[in-house]
C-alpha cells in the first residue's frame, strides 16, 4: 500500500469518527428541539462536510465493510435519544394506545375521546400536533405503534426506543438490498453511501422517527424482487410500502409497465391492491374510510410548507382572487401530478433501454410529486436520495443539504416561514437539476457520435 493510500485511509477514519461523534454529541447529548436552529444547523453542516468527503472523495480508499459499520453505528448512537425535532411521536403513541383499547385511530378524533381512558390523558393530548384530525398513518405504522405501546411499555421514551429499533432494522435492510442492486447492475457499490451516510437521512429517519424508513425499505425490496422476476414477492412488498406511506401508489404504474407480460402485470396489480386493502381493512371499515380520506384532503388543501411551484401558483391566486386559493391550487396540482406520472410511465414504456432506466423514471416520478406538492418536509427527500444512487443525478444530495435550513422557521417565538430560504433552496436545486439534465443529454449525444 502506498503512502497516499495510507493517508486516504487515515483521513477516512478521521472523518468517520468525526461524523459519529457529531451525531452522538449534538443529537444525543444535547438533543436540540425544533426551535434551536443554531444547535441544529452547525453540527449538521460539519457532519455534511464529513459526509461529502467520505462519500465522494474517499470511498475507494478503505474497505466497504468499514462504511457499512459506520452507517449502522451512526444510526445506533441515536437509538436511545428522544425525537425532539418532531412531535409526530406523540400521535404514534396515541394511535397505538387507541388500538390497545379496541378503538380505531381512524374512527374518532383525539379531541372526542381525550380523558375517557387513563392511557389517553390530557398530558399526552396536549402534546399532539393535530388533535382535531383523524390519523393519517397507514397499517404498517399502526402495527408497529401497537407493539411500541404494549401495556408493559409505560413511558413515551420507551415507546420511542421501540419505534427506533424497527427503523434501525429497516435501514439496515435498505442499505444491504441497495448494495446488492448496485452490484447486480454493475454500478459502483459505494453509491449506496450517498444514502447510508447522509446526515439528513440519519437524523430525520433514525433520530426523529419517520415512517419513510419503512416505505423506503419495502420499496427498494419490491424493486429488487421485480428486477429478479419474483413478481409475487415484489407485489407483496409494494403493498407493504403503500401500507407504510401512501406515496408508492403513484409508482405502481411504472412497475406494472416494467413487466412485459400483460397477465403477470395484471396479477401484480391485483395482488398489490388485495394485500393493501386487506391490511387497511384490519384497522378500518367502510364507515371510517371516509375519515382517512377527509384527513388526507385537509392535509393537501390546508397545510403549506417549503413548497416550490405551489407557492408560485399561490401568489398568482393572491393577485387574481385576493386570497389564498389553496382549495383550488392544491387539488389542481394533485391532478397534474397524476397526469404527469402516468405520462412518464408511458414514456418509460416507449423509451426504456435497460432495467437501470426504472430507477431513473421512479426518481423523476417521485420528484415530480415533490416539486408540485404544497408540503415538502425535510424527511421527504430521503427517498430521492436513495433512488439517485442508481442514476447519474445528484441534485437530491444538494437538496438534502439545503432543506435542513427550513428549521429556521421554528426559531422564533411563533412559527413563521421564511420564503427567502425557500427561494434560495429551490433556485439552487432547480439550477443543479437543469445542469445535470443538459450534461446527461450531452453525454448521450457524445456516445452516439463516437
Amino acid at each position: 500500500m502506498s503512502k497516499s493510500d495510507t493517508l486516504y485511509g487515515q483521513k477516512t477514519r478521521f472523518f468517520s469518527l468525526a461524523l459519529v461523534l457529531l451525531l452522538s454529541v449534538s443529537y444525543v447529548g444535547y438533543i436540540p428541539s425544533q426551535g434551536d436552529f443554531n444547535q441544529i444547523i452547525i453540527p449538521f453542516l460539519i457532519a455534511s462536510l464529513c459526509y461529502i468527503y467520505l462519500t465522494f472523495k474517499s470511498a475507494n480508499s478503505i474497505h466497504i465493510t468499514w462504511f457499512f459499520s459506520l452507517a449502522i453505528l451512526s444510526r445506533a448512537v441515536l437509538l436511545f435519544s428522544f425525537p425532539n425535532l418532531s412531535d409526530d411521536i406523540y400521535r404514534f403513541i396515541w394511535d397505538g394506545r387507541c388500538l390497545h383499547l379496541g378503538i380505531s385511530p381512524f374512527q374518532y378524533l383525539p379531541s372526542e375521546i381525550v380523558g375517557k381512558y387513563p392511557s389517553l390523558d390530557n398530558k399526552l393530548f396536549g402534546l399532539l400536533n393535530s388533535p382535531n384530525y383523524y390519523s393519517i398513518y397507514p397499517p404498517v405504522g399502526q402495527a408497529i405503534g401497537y407493539i411500541a405501546t404494549l401495556p408493559i411499555i409505560s413511558t413515551h421514551y420507551s415507546s420511542a426506543v421501540i419505534f427506533k429499533g424497527f427503523i434501525l432494522a429497516s435501514e439496515i435492510g435498505t442499505i444491504y438490498i441497495g448494495w446488492k442492486l448496485l452490484k447486480r447492475f454493475n454500478l459502483p457499490p459505494k453509491n449506496i453511501f450517498i444514502y447510508a451516510l447522509n446526515p439528513l437521512v440519519i437524523i430525520e429517519l433514525m433520530g426523529n422517527i419517520h415512517f419513510e424508513a419503512f416505505m423506503i425499505f419495502f420499496l427498494v425490496l419490491s424493486i429488487y424482487l421485480l428486477l429478479t422476476n419474483r413478481y409475487f414477492g415484489s407485489g407483496l412488498s409494494i403493498a407493504l410500502a403503500i401500507c407504510s406511506k401512501l406515496l408508492p401508489l403513484m409508482l405502481l404504474p411504472l412497475q406494472m409497465i416494467f413487466i412485459k407480460h400483460v397477465k403477470k402485470a395484471l396479477f401484480y396489480a391485483l395482488l398489490s391492491a388485495f394485500v393493501s386493502m386487506s391490511l387497511f381493512g384490519i384497522f378500518m371499515n367502510l364507515d371510517v374510510i371516509s375519515n382517512l380520506g377527509s384527513s388526507i384532503g385537509l392535509y393537501v388543501n390546508k397545510f403549506e410548507f417549503n413548497a416550490s411551484i405551489y407557492y408560485l401558483l399561490r401568489e398568482v391566486g393572491y393577485l387574481i382572487k385576493g386570497f389564498n386559493t389553496i382549495h383550488i391550487v392544491g387539488p389542481f396540482l394533485s391532478f397534474l401530478t397524476i397526469v404527469l406520472i402516468c405520462g412518464q410511465a408511458i414514456f418509460f414504456y416507449i423509451k426504456r433501454k435497460s432495467s437501470n432506466d426504472l430507477f431513473h423514471f421512479i426518481l423523476m416520478a417521485f420528484c415530480t410529486y415533490l416539486f408540485l406538492a404544497p408540503i415538502v418536509h425535510p424527511w421527504y427527500i430521503c427517498t430521492p436520495l436513495l433512488l439517485c444512487a442508481f442514476t447519474t443525478y445528484r441534485f437530491p444530495v444538494i437538496w438534502s443539504l439545503l432543506i435542513v435550513f427550513t428549521y429556521f422557521n421554528y426559531s422564533g417565538i411563533e412559527y413563521y416561514e421564511n420564503l427567502l430560504i425557500v427561494l434560495i433552496e429551490y433556485m439552487i436545486v432547480f439550477g443543479f437539476l437543469i445542469w445535470e439534465v443538459f450534461r446527461n443529454k450531452k453525454n448521450e449525444i457524445s456516445k452516439v457520435v463516437i
